[in-house]
């Protein structure tokens, strides 16, 4: 008897444990396919990986690549948010379309910021790449604070 309840809860953890997979796979795989969490992903590596290059006094050739990125996603990150595909699943609050004129403003900073974030870790200067990557980071904690809903 005991042999049959062990095998029956290995069973059902067994079974438990493929679901959450399943589970945990396709919500990756929606994000994957979503261009605005693709962009947002994208950003964080980005500016992480250029954040530990400047603490270590080290602004490499290939961060240029990384900022360059960070400022082509600023220059169409508004496209990402348009009117009507709010989606159900995001963490887009609603005032990203009824305060659309805020919400540009926001992302104009952002792409002053994120340009000279380009051109400051183009020059290889790291004191003014941890300048530069400070008040970019700065842009999107400001929109995160106005335009985004906490995790559930």
């Amino acid at each position: 008897m005991k042999i049959i309840i062990t095998g029956v809860f290995s069973l059902v953890f067994v079974v438990f444990l493929a679901s959450q997979t399943t589970t945990v796979q396709a919500h990756s795989e929606k994000h994957e396919t979503n261009p605005r969490h693709v962009a947002m992903t994208t950003l964080g590596k980005n500016m992480k990986a250029i954040s530990k290059a400047v603490k270590s006094g080290n602004v490499t050739p290939d961060l240029q690549q990384k900022a360059g990125e960070i400022h082509k996603i600023s220059n169409g990150l508004v496209a990402l948010f348009p009117k009507g595909k709010e989606l159900s699943e995001s963490r887009a609050k609603p005032e990203i379309w009824s305060d659309s004129a805020g919400f540009d403003s926001a992302n104009n900073n952002f792409i002053k910021a994120a340009s000279d974030l380009a051109n400051a870790v183009k020059s290889g200067d790291v004191a003014a790449s941890k300048l530069a990557l400070k008040a970019t980071g700065k842009t999107c904690g400001g929109c995160h604070k106005a335009y985004r809903l906490p995790k559930k």
